[in-house]
């Protein structure tokens, strides 16, 4: 799924990614969960402006607050 960079303003596949928690595999760290631009790098995360565009899975949709 290809989404739009407001970046670069290019649409483009993003990279989705994650920390685990404390190293271990199949963990994941609350609040890291992010999508990152294949072209400009640019780095969304799910409480940040433009996230509404991306389907954050482990962060939840519903626990997303966007500051205005």
């Amino acid at each position: 799924m290809q989404h739009h960079c407001l970046t670069c303003k290019t649409e483009t596949k993003h990279r989705h990614l994650h920390d685990t928690a404390h190293g271990i595999s199949r963990t994941h760290m609350a609040g890291s969960e992010r999508f990152q631009c294949r072209v400009c790098e640019r780095t969304t995360f799910a409480h940040s402006g433009g996230a509404e565009a991306f389907p954050f899975c482990l962060d939840g949709q519903a626990q997303r607050t966007i500051a205005a």
